[in-house]
């Protein structure tokens, strides 16, 4: 079964704010132009493209065009959404097995499940 997870605080970028695409992207790009955001995207915001789950991240900051890995992976027309605040993760598990661990008569509790990202 698949879950969406939002992914707080580091996953938030603390400058950008959500623009759009300032060109029609295609697989395999490394760079984004974007438009549309206020603030500058830093190297390590998070971000996902409004047509595509996956999580990229930024591996130079700016406010025009930024590098980012992995490569696109689908097409992004111009003017496609990019979330650099409130960053999903679309996830499934890979396994049924999940542990739980309370401690402090019972006040915090560790959850520990393994997933991976998916993809469509």
């Amino acid at each position: 079964n698949q879950i969406k997870l939002k992914l707080p605080g580091r996953f938030d970028s603390k400058t950008a704010v959500n623009a759009t695409t300032s060109v029609a992207l295609i697989p395999g790009n490394t760079n984004v132009g974007m438009a549309g955001q206020t603030g500058t995207v830093s190297i390590g915001d998070y971000f996902t493209l409004a047509n595509d789950p996956k999580i990229y991240m930024a591996i130079t900051g700016g406010a025009g065009t930024i590098s980012v890995f992995p490569a696109i992976r689908n097409d992004a027309p111009f003017g496609t959404g990019i979330k650099f605040i409130d960053v999903e993760a679309e996830l499934y598990l890979t396994e049924d097995a999940q542990s739980i661990n309370y401690t402090e008569t019972g006040r915090i509790c560790t959850y520990q499940f393994n997933f991976v990202e998916a993809l469509k």
